[in-house]
């Protein structure tokens, strides 16, 4: 069922030869100039507006970022809001800065279509570092990039190592399991018709994650998934929370058109009992893809255990 949502998970081995000043969360740093690099180097007419653009179908800044309307009329509203295929996050240390000469790592994940752009991301961030990311314009050197999976390194002295890459796909198959804990490495924010939600369980997070993922398999991997939704939310509305432990971490961005956005979302904990059966391969997979707003950046990332 999810074999062909494919993923590839890629770690940045990086040293600091500027020191590097961050925000209170640095995933969006790098994730901003990230953006800015890769359209700076693909884009014909250096457009606002991609939907506009004569070269909007062959445009990889276009199919990553911005998306193709479809004629299936479930999807045509989603494509404003439409995903990207990648996930940036950093260790979650709470630095206020790295110094010069310390190394640091940068993970990213790619999703679908954004596996075929490796390379793409590779100069971009190395390029990154060398113009430099923040307000303090701290700079960074590559020193390699691994893949996660086969644990070997892809990228070194600007040689690609081709059979190295390993690209993975999703598992649906599970065993039943009585208890979960999953544990919000980074903020993850829930918005709920407009509205920021400051109650969440685990049906909350499921259905946030069946759409996320919905919408990727759609727009990035060609194939609309057929979501069983209401077993799936029978089987999770019959979880009892046994333990839950949030804290809110409040913190904003300026966005491109230079608006303060809040970005506020809980860190900590949830403790759940009950039947998982079903719903396991999509909380495994939410582990991959985030769950919440601001999954480029890093946030949403959790860990989940099924006991």
């Amino acid at each position: 069922m999810f074999s062909h949502i494919k993923y590839l998970r890629i770690k940045f081995n990086l040293v600091c030869t500027k020191d590097i000043k961050f925000n209170k969360f640095e995933g969006s740093m790098f994730r901003g100039g990230f953006g800015y690099i890769f359209k700076d180097i693909v884009c014909s007419n250096k457009s606002d507006d991609c939907v506009i653009c004569s070269d909007v179908t062959n445009c990889p800044y276009a199919k990553l970022f911005r998306g193709i309307i479809k004629e299936d009329e479930k999807f045509k509203s989603a494509t404003i809001n439409m995903p990207v295929p990648f996930v940036i996050s950093m260790p979650f240390q709470g630095k206020d800065e790295i110094k010069i000469n310390e190394t640091f790592s940068l993970e990213v994940n790619l999703i679908g279509k954004a596996i075929d752009y490796l390379q793409y991301f590779i100069y971009c961030f190395d390029n990154l570092g060398k113009r430099g990311v923040g307000k303090s314009k701290g700079k960074y050197g590559m020193i390699s990039v691994e893949c996660k999976d086969s644990r070997d390194i892809i990228y070194i002295d600007n040689l690609l190592i081709e059979e190295n890459i390993k690209v993975m796909n999703f598992d649906d198959d599970y065993k039943g399991k009585s208890k979960a804990i999953i544990n919000f490495i980074t903020p993850v924010r829930i918005i709920e018709k407009g509205h920021f939600r400051r109650d969440i369980d685990f049906e909350v997070i499921l259905k946030n994650i069946l759409r996320r993922i919905e919408l990727i398999s759609y727009f990035h991997c060609d194939k609309k998934l057929e979501i069983d939704y209401d077993n799936l939310l029978d089987e999770v509305r019959n979880i009892e929370i046994e333990d839950r432990n949030l804290t809110l971490f409040n913190w904003s961005r300026f966005a491109s058109n230079k608006n303060n956005v809040n970005m506020s979302g809980y860190r900590g904990y949830m403790k759940g009992i009950g039947v998982f059966k079903s719903i396991i391969p999509y909380f495994n997979m939410g582990e991959i893809v985030y769950v919440g707003k601001g999954c480029s950046f890093g946030m949403g990332k959790y860990k989940i255990n099924f006991i």
